[in-house]
């Protein structure tokens, strides 16, 4: 539809049209005949994730890279935290690469300024008028906190192609319920139950909580009413929307219609908190096997046989002509010499081809 018509029922209906009878879409669990039990004995997928759009449609500025990164042997590897968010799940992730922090790069939460009645999110035309929310945001306690960071390509938007997006899953040290949710209803569920697989937690938390480094209390994350708090004018930059979705589930038409904040398999009740938590875009990865690997050092890493064929031109290498070192007789112990008659070649053949050429094996 090339207008502005947002009554996306395919996207936002139900599973079956009432209109028509046809299927808009398919609602299957992980544990559904068609994935062939590859999923039987996954850990129950409980753990929102974090996100923040990388690149436009296609990723057209970094796509060779991505493209080398995607294939390689660490690609495509959750790690336990990445495994809860259901980010190898490869029906929905087209691919991932997990990442690691560097330097001083963290996380940080919003926890406000103390006054509870002004840190939360406007919520209502009133109070947008009436008053500012303050912010404040910490640091957040890796003690206590457990994270991991991951690099995915995946459907975005309703568009054909996929998008390049920095993610990131977190998981509470200190009450494993603090973040933990599944909808205690629908085929996944059943599913979950069916199987004895246990269950944290099925009550949402709409305000979670979070550990400030050097504070032993805990706070709550305050999500912003703004999309981002980087984005104050959007339409300045040819852009639409600009107030947060809050709530979960397909951001297609944002900002137009009911839509979420994030995507189809998202429940809605798990909110999108914007710009609540934010993280350094400061990583790394192993994108074959980890450097500290005595094999993957500069110096063993090789060409894959035991023995490696070299060739040189032939030449005398290393004789020592210092006045200094031929006066006191010091010559040098590590002289190569390829040649046959022992001599220096000083000129440049005319031809490269005739100057003969040595082997040998290292």
């Amino acid at each position: 539809d090339g207008s502005n018509n947002r009554n996306h029922k395919h996207s936002f209906g139900d599973e079956i049209c009432p209109d028509t009878g046809y299927l808009n879409w398919l609602d299957l669990s992980i544990y559904h005949p068609k994935f062939g039990g590859k999923y039987e004995d996954h850990a129950a997928i409980d753990l929102p994730w974090y996100y923040c759009q990388l690149s436009g449609a296609d990723y057209p500025h970094m796509g060779n890279v991505w493209k080398y990164m995607k294939g390689q042997k660490n690609a495509n590897k959750a790690g336990p935290l990445g495994k809860r968010a259901g980010m190898d799940i490869n029906e929905n992730f087209n691919s991932i690469l997990k990442v690691e922090l560097f330097g001083h790069g963290g996380v940080f939460a919003n926890v406000g300024q103390g006054n509870p009645e002004t840190d939360q999110m406007q919520k209502t035309f009133d109070e947008l008028k009436s008053r500012a929310q303050t912010i404040n945001y910490k640091r957040i306690d890796d003690e206590k906190i457990d994270y991991e960071f991951y690099i995915i390509e995946r459907g975005y938007h309703n568009y054909p192609e996929s998008y390049i997006i920095v993610a990131f899953v977190m998981d509470s040290k200190v009450n494993p319920k603090d973040y933990s949710y599944i909808r205690p209803d629908g085929r996944y569920y059943n599913g979950l139950v069916q199987r004895g697989v246990r269950v944290l937690n099925t009550v949402p938390k709409f305000d979670p909580p979070v550990y400030i480094e050097d504070d032993e209390k805990e706070h709550t994350v305050y999500g912003l009413a703004a999309f981002g708090h980087n984005h104050p004018v959007r339409m300045a930059h040819g852009l639409t929307g600009g107030g947060c979705p809050t709530k979960g589930g397909s951001c297609s038409t944002y900002p137009w219609g009911n839509s979420g904040g994030g995507f189809p398999t998202d429940y809605e009740e798990i909110t999108p908190i914007c710009d609540g938590i934010v993280v350094d875009i400061k990583y790394w990865a192993d994108l074959d096997i980890p450097w500290n690997t005595d094999t993957a050092m500069l110096g063993n890493a090789g060409y894959g046989t035991e023995k490696v064929e070299y060739m040189a031109h032939a030449n005398k290498y290393g004789e020592f002509e210092d006045p200094y070192l031929v006066n006191n007789g010091i010559k040098n112990p590590q002289v190569v010499d390829f040649t046959e008659d022992g001599e220096i070649v000083m000129e440049a053949p005319e031809k490269l081809e005739d100057h003969p050429v040595v082997s040998f094996e290292i």
